[in-house]
């Protein structure tokens, strides 16, 4: 039996639906766009063994199943292209915005300390209260019933 949705619920389902179809479609052109290099076409290690190099440098890189291409993974790690795909702003990496909030912000008087901390205990004493009674009604309760 299929529960009926609240209202807003199939809009936001909607929008999800258009969010997945739109990931999919960057996903399949990063594909497309990748080294076009099949499983066939690289080598296992295991199967040739590495040249000893006698002047010091370095042996050459063999391509296994799981370095396949660096410049196509590093393509898909790129944060802003896809949030410029899915219509989204990336978060500002502007160090000197951060600073100058840092700087608007003053130090608690001692008065708006105890008050946090009090704030903070009372938080704290009500989550373990709660927790405790949730405790005692799964475990105690169904022992003396």
């Amino acid at each position: 039996m299929a529960w009926p949705l609240p209202v807003g619920m199939k809009e936001a389902e909607s929008k999800l639906g258009q969010l997945k179809s739109k990931l999919e479609k960057i996903d399949l052109r990063d594909k497309l766009a990748g080294s076009g290099e099949s499983d066939s076409d690289t080598v296992q290690a295991a199967d040739k063994p590495l040249p000893r190099q006698r002047s010091g440098g370095q042996a050459p890189e063999v391509k296994t199943k799981n370095n396949k291409d660096r410049s196509s993974l590093k393509s898909k790690l790129e944060l802003s292209e896809r949030l410029d795909d899915l219509g989204l702003d990336a978060p500002s990496t502007d160090v000197q915005e951060y600073i100058r909030v840092l700087k608007l912000a003053r130090k608690p008087t001692r008065e708006e300390f105890t008050m946090i901390g009090k704030v903070s205990m009372t938080g704290i004493f009500l989550i373990g209260m709660i927790g405790f009674v949730i405790y005692a009604l799964l475990t105690e309760l169904p022992r003396s019933v």
